[in-house]
């Protein structure tokens, strides 16, 4: 860092993140699909104000991603079951 540059704890520039977006791109052009893969972007997105504090409020973090086991296996079936016992939990489904 220069003198004239503030330190404000940033990472050193070759620490960037994998281009994911740009391989996942990359990949569907090469399963031979017309055009690269793209992302839901909306220009405007609805938003709904807490009606009480966050502190009072429950949170839920559902996700498509399965864990894998050390073999590389997929343990989907677990997880789609995990996932399910959750959105019971939460919504009494």
């Amino acid at each position: 860092m220069s003198r004239t540059e503030p330190d404000f704890g940033f990472a050193p520039e070759a620490d960037a993140p994998i281009p994911y977006m740009q391989r996942i791109r990359d990949y569907y052009l090469a399963l031979g699909y017309a055009t690269p893969y793209r992302w839901a972007h909306y220009a405007e997105v609805p938003f709904q104000p807490l009606t009480k504090p966050l502190a009072e409020c429950s949170v839920a973090l559902i996700t498509t991603a399965a864990p894998t086991s050390p073999g590389g296996r997929s343990r989907s079936a677990s997880a789609i079951q995990r996932r399910r016992q959750i959105l019971r939990c939460l919504f009494g489904r």
